[in-house]
């Protein structure tokens, strides 16, 4: 009697330790199902950065101009691709450069890839001269409105929106941000425009850092 009675006992404290069991499992896995998926970029590097320098306070184009509104700051916007070596070219310039970052601090900084423009906006506000290239970098107002004048002046002007150079960065940067126009002249030939460049050509090579930068981008067209 005594054993059929610990039996007994035995057995039904094993069925409310697996119902405990259960019930401590099964919000984790309620949890795991209703959690909202990360987005591309934010599975790479736990933010919007997308490889642009994590230091640099990336957003959605959502959160950006919402941002912008409050903040009363330009835009700066950043559209690239994944698969494209002219955007990891671009990726190490943001990287090394201390200046980028410092005058990112009175910007609010958006990246996005090619895919993320809104539908009504694809052949319009985003490609504001009429191609589709990347990477190309867009500034713009707090409410939206793209500063079609602020441009990669010392670049290929058949890009104007394509930047590869440091300089060429802030150039653009330093223009909205002191209100005057973007440099237009081309670099000096002695710097062969290797300062501020990721991709400076070797003194073997004759091809200049412009007509690198340009090849690249015609290559993603």
């Amino acid at each position: 009697g005594i054993n059929a009675e610990y039996g007994g006992h035995s057995h039904n404290m094993l069925k409310s330790l697996f119902f405990l069991s259960c019930l401590l499992v099964l919000p984790l896995v309620l949890t795991e199902e209703t959690e909202e998926p990360q987005t591309e970029a934010q599975n790479i590097s736990g933010s919007w950065s997308r490889g642009y320098n994590d230091a640099i306070p990336w957003k959605s184009l959502k959160d950006g101009f919402e941002e912008a509104v409050k903040e009363d700051k330009p835009v700066m916007i950043l559209i690239s691709k994944s698969d494209c070596p002219a955007c990891d070219l671009l990726k190490e310039v943001f990287k090394k450069s201390k200046k980028i970052l410092e005058l990112s601090e009175d910007f609010v900084m958006i990246t996005m890839v090619d895919r993320e423009i809104p539908p009504n906006e694809i052949n319009s506000k985003y490609h504001p001269d009429g191609l589709d290239y990347v990477p190309r970098i867009l500034f713009a107002d707090p409410d939206g409105d793209i500063r079609i004048d602020i441009f990669n002046g010392i670049g290929n002007p058949e890009f104007k929106y394509y930047y590869f150079r440091e300089d060429q960065v802030v150039n653009s940067m330093t223009a909205v941000l002191e209100d005057t126009p973007v440099p237009t002249h081309p670099p000096a030939p002695e710097s062969n425009g290797e300062e501020g460049s990721c991709q400076a050509p070797s003194t073997a090579d004759s091809t200049t850092a412009d007509e690198q930068g340009n090849k690249e981008v015609k290559d993603e067209l």
